[in-house]
């Protein structure tokens, strides 16, 4: 919720934070076009990810966060 609420998502606004993390995953692992849509998709779902493929991801967005946005995201371990 960190990362959103920073960036205007509210809290209850569960369509915009999908959006977001679609948006994120799109960035961090490419896209691909989905054949019945047409539409472009994140190559890979977060669901789907190992355990340290997922930690990657995590720790990508944290270091996207502060280098885009300047928004500094705290990971687990970390406080």
């Amino acid at each position: 919720d960190g990362l959103a609420r920073e960036l205007g998502y509210d809290k209850h606004d569960k369509a915009g934070k999908e959006h977001m993390h679609e948006g994120l995953l799109q960035l961090f692992s490419g896209t691909v076009v989905e054949p019945v849509t047409k539409r472009e998709v994140a190559k890979e779902r977060s669901s789907q990810m190992t355990t340290a493929r997922f930690a990657e991801f995590i720790e990508w967005i944290a270091r996207y966060a502060a280098d885009e946005h300047g928004i500094v995201v705290t990971l687990p371990g970390e406080l």
